[in-house]
């Protein structure tokens, strides 16, 4: 291939046994129709015509690489598809480098969820290129690994087919802030779908170092291993709890899944405080941090109380629920008592929350300047945002998330 590749395209075409122009046109024209004439829509997977034997195609450089790890995979057939595109279509060559093909791909960039991006940058600023099947991937803010239980038809997943969720493109840029060293310090984790609004929010809280991000340390879950994105310490996933999780709010078991592994892993008995969030709550970790160090006569390590936060029916709501790390020790150490309980588990998560501290002995202290959460507060958006408060409720797209921090600043 090396020595085809130096003695320009008459060789290429010895190399693939003779085929003419035609004839490799024919045999592959569905992929590089697919990968390499620009983008494509969302189910277009490339695949290699013919399945003839041969030696792998050149490895090539840049850009181009990705293709190489499509022909080598695919085998020589690949490679005459993409001799022949580069020949047919002019795509430029900048010769060669230490026996390698560099190859220059230029297009269009890939749309979210409609185009291949396995050769094209993405649009968006917050998207990352996710593979699908060898050879199709789609820009996405972030990315479950396998497949859906069920999806909607209009859905990328509703094929049923499982992701593999492999990066084929990194972020131009990774998040530059620093994790949190200050005290007192804070676990955070938060249960998110793995569609809809919520994984779009997460990823721009990672790009921020928003939300559960500015807690010193954090877990985030969903019912199939995700995809984030980068940040600043690497990549960033949640951990599979299983599903399928519901959207509505009668999500205790969803919850109850969470808490087992929270449990196993420990986090949060190094912290002093421990926070669930939602995906839609708008933390403001320092002002949270400040409005804790008020409470002088709590001892995080010793004192076991949480905080309610709705000052209409006097309980605490799941959009931030907050409890000390002697709390969260009995709490998680004690489930299963909860779980046996029939009051306990009448409503949802918060009631479950609540109520089983209760039945524990720990008691909730009052505290309304914490949460200003709309279904409680009736406030609008555009107020809300606006009182000195450490968190806000509901923001469910990522103009109005966004708005609503910049509020705070």
């Amino acid at each position: 291939a090396r020595d085809a590749a130096a003695d320009g395209p008459a060789a290429e075409m010895r190399l693939l046994g003779g085929s003419g122009m035609e004839d490799l046109e024919d045999r592959s024209s569905f992929l590089f129709s697919n990968a390499l004439s620009g983008p494509t829509s969302y189910g277009h997977s490339p695949r290699c015509c013919s399945a003839r034997a041969g030696r792998q195609f050149a490895v090539l450089r840049g850009l181009g690489c990705r293709l190489a790890q499509l022909s080598a995979a695919l085998g020589a057939a690949c490679g005459a598809a993409v001799l022949a595109a580069r020949l047919a279509r002019g795509v430029h060559s900048n010769g060669v480098v230490g026996g390698a093909v560099e190859e220059v791909l230029e297009g269009p960039c890939a749309k979210a969820f409609v185009d291949n991006c396995v050769f094209s940058p993405c649009c968006g600023k917050y998207e990352t290129c996710f593979e699908k099947e060898l050879g199709f991937g789609l820009c996405r803010p972030t990315c479950a690994i396998g497949k859906a239980d069920e999806a909607p038809p209009w859905d990328v997943e509703a094929d049923g087919k499982p992701w593999s969720c492999k990066v084929l493109q990194e972020d131009v840029e990774a998040p530059t802030w620093t994790p949190s060293g200050d005290t007192p310090t804070l676990f955070c984790f938060l249960v998110t779908l793995v569609r809809g609004n919520e994984p779009e929010l997460l990823r721009r809280q990672l790009a921020t170092g928003s939300g559960v991000f500015g807690c010193n340390t954090y877990s985030l879950f969903s019912e199939r291993k995700m995809v984030v994105g980068r940040g600043p310490q690497g990549m960033v996933s949640t951990t599979a709890i299983g599903g399928p999780m519901s959207s509505v709010a009668d999500n205790t078991i969803d919850f109850l899944r969470a808490y087992g592994k929270i449990m196993q892993a420990g986090l949060f008995r190094q912290a002093d405080w421990t926070l669930k969030v939602d995906p839609d709550t708008v933390l403001v970790a320092p002002r949270l941090r400040s409005k804790l160090m008020e409470y002088h006569d709590i001892m995080p390590i010793s004192t076991q109380m949480y905080f309610r936060n709705c000052k209409t029916w006097r309980s605490v709501q799941g959009p931030l629920e907050i409890f000390t790390q002697a709390a969260a020790i009995r709490f998680f150490s004690e489930l299963e008592a909860c779980k046996e309980n029939p009051f306990v588990n009448q409503r949802g998560e918060d009631w479950f929350f609540g109520h089983c501290m209760e039945s524990l002995g720990i008691h909730g202290i009052e505290d309304y300047t914490l949460l200003d959460d709309a279904y409680c507060t009736h406030h609008r958006p555009e107020k809300q945002c606006k009182r000195n408060m450490p968190a806000f409720h509901p923001f469910k797209t990522v103009e109005g998330y966004m708005d609503c921090l910049k509020e705070t600043e």
